[in-house]
C-alpha cells in the first residue's frame, strides 16, 4: 500500500507520509480502546473479524515465502502488511465522532482537497519537473496532492455518493445551493482528471445510489450526474492529447502487460502466492525491473489490478479470502437498518470496480477514505 503522495519521504527504501504517521497515531489509540467495552461497542465486530482474517492470511504467506526473498525485501514486505493493519483500523475513529460533526469535517476536506486540484489544474498543469524521479507528466490533467490522476480522480468518485445523500438530506436553501456547488466541484474534479479508472468508479456510484433512490431528488441528481459524466467521457475521446483521450492505447497495452506479468508471477505459486508485497522482488526475478532501480520504480510495487496482486501474493486461497471480505462488507452494508446504509455500498461498489484496472484497493490515501465513508454511512442518522 504506497502511492505517489505529497509530503512523501524515505527511510532507507521504504517511503513514508505524514499521512501514515497520522493512521498510525489513530490506529495506536483504537487498539487501546479495543480493551474498553464502552467504546469498543461503536465498531462493528464484522469489519474487525473480516479483515483480521485477510491480514492474517497475508502475513501467513509472507512467513512461507521468508526462505526465499532477500532480508531487504522481508523487511519491505513486513512494513507494508503492517500499514495495511494500521490502515484498516484507522477509519473506525469515525465510529466515536458525532456524526453530524464528521459530516461537516468530511465535507469540509473533501472541498478543501477539490478546490487545491482545480487551482493545480489551471496554474500547474503537468508534473516534468518531477521526471527525475520517475513521476509522467499528466500534462493538462488534474492531479491533485496524490500527484497522480487516476488516483485523485477515483478519490473524488468515492465521495459522490456521501455528497449526494448530504444533498439529498437538506432541506435549506442556502444549504441547498452549498452542497449542490460542492458536488459540482467534485464531479468537474473527476472530469478533468480524464481518468477512465474514476470515471468507472463514478458511474459505478452513481448507478448504485439510483438503485437505493427513494426520492425524487435523489433521482434527479443521479440522473444528471450519468449524463454530465457520459458526455463529458465522449468528449474527452476528441482530444488530441493522449493522456486526456478516453481511447488512449498506450497505456491500455501497458496495463495488459501488467496483468500478463502478474499471471506469470501467479502461475510460479498459485496456492499460496509468493507472499505478501513481494511482488516488486518478483519482477525483478524475471527481470522485469532493471537493477538499478528494482528497490524504489514506481511501477515496482504492484500490476494494474488489486485484485491480480492479491492473487499472485496470497495465492488463490488468498484472493477468495480477498473476495470473501468485500462480499461480507456488502452484504452488511446492504443489510443494515441506517437510513445512509447506501451510502457505503454505493462507495465500496464504485472502490470495488476501481480495483479492476488499477490497484487502488491497497492505496492508503483512498483505502482510508473508503473505510470512513463506509463507516460512516453504517452509522448515519437522517441526514
Amino acid at each position: 500500500m504506497t502511492g505517489g503522495m505529497t509530503t512523501r519521504f524515505w527511510i532507507g527504501n521504504i517511503p513514508f507520509t505524514l499521512l501514515d504517521i497520522a493512521a498510525s497515531i489513530t490506529s495506536l489509540w483504537i487498539l487501546t480502546t479495543l480493551f474498553r467495552p464502552s467504546v469498543r461497542a461503536y465498531y462493528p465486530r464484522f469489519y474487525l473479524i473480516a479483515w483480521a482474517v485477510w491480514w492474517a492470511w497475508a502475513g501467513i504467506t509472507l512467513l512461507i515465502a521468508l526462505p526465499h526473498i532477500t532480508q531487504d525485501t522481508a523487511i519491505y514486505a513486513f512494513m507494508y502488511l503492517m500499514r495495511g493493519v494500521i490502515y484498516t483500523l484507522a477509519p473506525l475513529i469515525i465510529c466515536t465522532i458525532r456524526h453530524n460533526l464528521a459530516r461537516k469535517v468530511l465535507t469540509s476536506t473533501i472541498t478543501f482537497i477539490a478546490l487545491l486540484g482545480l487551482v493545480q489544474f489551471f496554474l500547474y498543469p503537468y508534473l516534468a519537473h518531477l521526471r527525475y524521479l520517475g513521476w509522467d507528466d499528466h500534462l493538462l490533467r488534474l492531479f491533485g496532492v496524490l500527484l497522480d490522476p487516476n488516483f485523485m480522480g477515483i478519490w473524488f468518485s468515492m465521495t459522490v455518493p456521501f455528497l449526494i445523500a448530504q444533498l439529498n438530506g437538506t432541506r435549506k436553501k442556502q444549504s441547498i445551493l452549498i452542497s449542490l456547488l460542492v458536488l459540482c466541484v467534485v464531479v468537474l474534479s473527476v472530469i478533468l482528471s480524464f481518468s477512465r479508472a474514476a470515471y468507472l468508479t463514478l458511474l459505478t456510484g452513481v448507478i448504485i445510489s439510483t438503485m437505493y433512490a427513494t426520492h425524487l431528488r435523489r433521482y434527479i441528481i443521479v440522473g444528471c450526474l450519468a449524463v454530465i459524466t457520459i458526455t463529458s467521457v465522449y468528449l474527452s475521446g476528441q482530444s488530441y492529447l493522449e493522456g486526456r483521450n478516453i481511447f488512449r492505447l498506450q497505456s491500455t497495452m501497458q496495463r495488459i502487460e501488467s496483468w500478463d506479468t502478474a499471471l506469470t508471477i501467479l502461475n510460479s505459486s498459485p496456492l499460496f502466492g509468493t507472499g505478501f508485497n513481494t511482488y516488486r522482488f518478483e519482477q525483478f526475478q524475471l527481470g522485469k525491473l532493471s537493477e538499478h532501480d528494482w528497490k524504489t520504480t514506481h511501477a515496482g510495487n504492484a500490476p494494474d489490478s488489486s485484485y491480480l496482486l492479491a492473487a499472485a501474493t496470497t495465492g488463490i486461497i488468498g484472493v477468495i479470502i480477498f473476495l470473501s471480505v468485500w462480499i461480507t462488507l456488502l452484504l452488511q452494508g446492504h443489510r443494515s437498518p441506517s437510513p445512509q446504509s447506501w451510502v457505503s455500498v454505493s462507495t465500496s461498489a464504485g472502490f470495488l470496480v476501481s480495483g479492476i484496472v488499477i490497484n487502488s484497493l491497497f492505496y492508503p490515501p483512498l483505502f482510508l477514505l473508503w473505510g470512513i465513508i463506509y463507516l460512516s454511512g453504517l452509522k448515519g442518522d437522517a441526514a
